[in-house]
């Protein structure tokens, strides 16, 4: 199991926001207003995913105007798992399929049918983060590894060695350290 933290950020209209951990047995999350971590717990599949279902088009706050005073939304600024806090680029690699409004439609109908790395959620949909099945963690390193870019490679060729570093090197210490994170 991966155990997953959510730092979220949650403005409410009328409602809070709600959804389900479809990768955790369809966990129900309520979120409160402001800040707070979302917790859950998932086999190791190769996928979070998400139904944010509970937003409706009357947790929109309108003025007499038509401005915008109040909405019920929500976005994500942080992931950990198992307690390590994991880079940006994760955070980012979300798909959101929102399930748009038809009076939304009806102003913007060429409205995204999915929308790579949102900053919120708006509309109620799926938020899916995608990985090999599996191992995580290993899936994870080696990805960080594809997205690093290292300045001056051509000055220091043992660059890229300090800067990942190779488990192989010390397996006293990986092996210590495995067994601190998972009690094994």
């Amino acid at each position: 199991m991966l155990k997953w933290n959510f730092e979220v950020i949650a403005d409410i209209g009328v409602s809070a926001p709600s959804f389900s951990v479809l990768s955790a047995e369809n966990l129900d999350i309520t979120l409160v207003s402001g800040k707070s971590i979302v917790e859950f717990s998932t086999p190791d599949l190769g996928e979070i995913v998400i139904d944010y279902y509970s937003k409706t088009e009357s947790d929109t706050i309108v003025d007499q105007n038509g401005k915008i005073i109040g909405d019920t939304q929500w976005r994500i600024t942080k992931i950990w798992c198992d307690d390590i806090l994991l880079e940006s680029w994760f955070l980012h690699d979300c798909l959101y399929e929102p399930r748009y409004f038809s009076g939304f439609l009806e102003i913007q109908p060429d409205a995204p049918a999915k929308i790579l790395s949102p900053y919120q959620f708006n509309f109620p949909g799926i938020l899916n983060w995608k990985w090999e099945s599996g191992n995580f963690w290993e899936w994870y390193r080696l990805e960080r590894t594809r997205r690093v870019h290292l300045d001056n490679m051509d000055i220091d060729l043992h660059r890229w060695e300090k800067f990942v570093g190779s488990p192989e090197l010390y397996p006293e210490l990986v092996a210590e350290i495995k067994e601190l994170i998972h009690g094994t």
